[in-house]
């Protein structure tokens, strides 16, 4: 894990570097692009959370629950598309050569 830290401290101040490194971890997993959404509705989402971040424009109620409902419906579709075993042996396989570099110690 501490190679994935090292790595998360050179992208963790910018959310266009981390979404990059998750299209580019996509399609190193699943051999495809990631393309759930239509770009338009990426676009307006971005622009939304733009405005409100950087803009200080102020979220009504509807902002609030349109944004979070395209979060819910990224988070249900990429947790459904993971290849679970996958994922889980590779963090084995991560987790053991952790283990083992630090009793070489």
């Amino acid at each position: 894990m501490l190679i994935f830290a090292k790595s998360w401290d050179l992208i963790k101040r910018s959310s266009e570097r981390q979404y990059g490194a998750f299209v580019f971890s996509w399609l190193c997993l699943n051999k495809k692009p990631y393309t759930y959404m239509e770009n338009a509705v990426v676009q307006k989402m971005a622009e939304m959370r733009n405005d409100l971040i950087h803009n200080g424009k102020m979220a009504n109620k509807q902002d609030c629950v349109e944004y979070a409902e395209y979060v819910i419906n990224i988070i249900k579709h990429i947790t459904a598309s993971i290849d679970k075993e996958k994922i889980f042996d590779g963090y084995k396989k991560e987790l053991l050569r952790s283990i083992l570099l630090k009793t070489k110690k």
